[in-house]
């Protein structure tokens, strides 16, 4: 038998090897090390005040969700002192490789759950299982609800767990690593791992209470253990520059490492996409039904390239091509006047690309972009050609519980796409090369390049901000 895996499928594979071999090692080495990290010598009172600092900053949010994860917990250094800072300990998670960590952690806090796995493979699971509710919650099928958990092991069965409470507490409010954070894998999937899990507003706090130094010098001796640096301030922006994460504050000094981030919204995407077509009718549903009137551009005039661009929310910009509407028909944010914050012809624009699969029975039976123009209230210019710039992504498209859930977080993406386009970052694109002298008429003489086209969105941002400054 012939083996159909891709190259890039075997790359994964060993990289999966690796990682899965890292963890093993770093289980074998902390579960040898249980005796001295359950000591007072692990923790010394001249720590005390860089974990009270670090405690504080893990603190969720007074209207925010409660729950701490805290990733790498070893023996419970952290967890005192985040009761201490007043988080309950029923609201904290562990999460270790090491299983004799995570003995002990449960012995010094009974009411907090310890999971037994990797960060990054807790957090799959917990994500697999919140859509599973979700799903069954909007099919609304309680009995499959109580059995979405109960399949796996125990990383699975705490995330399932997690997975439930974060269903009645809303969410989990703060993910932490605290003296772990070279120690990891990968430190890029991590982070994406604890977006992934945050609630929107959510932290994510990395810190060491010794420092970075400390950690450089932990890695001189081995780095099969600790393989990797705390980031500098540029290197950490690096890490979450496609991660709906910003970093709110950052301290790296002798005696104590410690940065917050916090979730956004939205996220850059690393390719800006460019669209152009001509505005179909669709399904009527955003005019008729939603209160978002949309321009919907079928994927039968992309070719193959919308057939694998992630269904979900986008945002950008957007315009239309061709003469001025005819007398009459302007009004506030014609057609071809523009406005929507971008400019002459210009709009925000927040996009849906998939299928619709709320309106039951209904589904979209190819895949579209449903593009909205944010702040247009004029006539409906079908037929028309648009040009549409997707330069960010805020959330797959899933399917809701209700009607008006849907409604209230379409008007959300709105609102949300809208502030997001008032970023340096975002802000930029309006004066991208892919807007100017664009041709009247409705062009239907256009080849699949012109159609979509993508780009690195480092090198689009930076040339559309030259393009601005002349």
């Amino acid at each position: 038998m012939h083996s159909t895996m891709t190259s890039e499928g075997k790359d994964e594979m060993r990289k999966n090897a690796s990682r899965e071999a890292h963890n093993r090692r770093q289980a074998a080495v902390f579960d040898s090390k249980v005796a001295f990290f359950s000591s007072p010598q692990a923790t010394p009172k001249e720590q005390f005040p860089s974990l009270r600092r670090i405690a504080e900053a893990c603190r969720p949010s007074a209207e925010g969700a409660p729950r701490v994860v805290d990733a790498g917990c070893g023996t419970g250094a952290l967890v005192s002192f985040l009761k201490e800072a007043g988080v309950k300990e029923r609201d904290v998670t562990g999460v270790d490789v090491s299983p004799e960590m995570g003995t002990v952690f449960k012995d010094r806090f009974p009411e907090s759950e310890i999971i037994t796995a990797e960060f990054v493979n807790y957090a799959d699971e917990f994500v697999s299982l919140r859509e599973r509710l979700s799903a069954v919650a909007a099919a609304g099928d309680g009995a499959a609800a109580a059995k979405a958990g109960e399949a796996g092991g125990e990383g699975a069965k705490g995330a399932a767990k997690a997975a439930d409470e974060e269903e009645e507490a809303g969410g989990v409010g703060t993910v932490v690593f605290n003296a772990v954070f070279g120690n990891l894998w990968d430190q890029g999937a991590a982070l994406e791992r604890a977006a992934n899990i945050l609630e929107e507003g959510g932290k994510v706090v990395i810190s060491h209470p010794l420092g970075r130094d400390f950690v450089s010098r932990l890695k001189a001796v081995d780095d099969t253990v600790v393989p990797h640096e705390l980031p500098e301030r540029d290197a950490l922006e690096r890490l979450v520059q496609f991660l709906p994460l910003v970093i709110d504050s950052f301290e790296s000094g002798p005696e104590l490492y410690l940065a917050v981030l916090r979730k956004t919204p939205h996220r850059a995407s690393g390719r800006v996409r460019y669209l152009r077509g001509t505005v179909s009718t669709g399904y009527g549903r955003g005019s008729k039904k939603l209160g978002v009137p949309t321009a919907n551009l079928p994927e039968s005039q992309f070719a193959e390239n919308l057939r694998t661009l992630p269904t979900g929310v986008y945002f950008g910009w957007a315009a239309l091509e061709g003469a001025a509407n005819k007398e009459g028909e302007g009004g506030k944010g014609d057609a071809s006047g523009g406005g929507g914050d971008g400019g002459e012809g210009l709009w925000k624009c927040v996009a849906n690309v998939g299928y619709s699969p709320t309106f039951a029975g209904q589904e979209n039976a190819e895949k579209i972009v449903e593009g909205h123009l944010i702040g247009y209230e004029g006539e409906d210019f079908y037929g028309r050609t648009m040009r549409m710039l997707l330069a960010g992504f805020q959330r797959r498209e899933k399917k809701f519980a209700s009607f008006p859930e849907l409604v209230a977080t379409i008007n959300k993406d709105v609102g949300d796409a809208a502030m997001a386009l008032d970023e340096p970052r975002f802000s930029a694109f309006k004066a991208d090369a892919f807007f100017s002298g664009m041709p009247a008429g409705a062009g239907d003489r256009r080849t699949t390049a012109e159609a979509w086209s993508t780009r690195d969105f480092e090198a689009a941002m930076e040339e559309a901000a030259r393009e601005a400054a002349k």
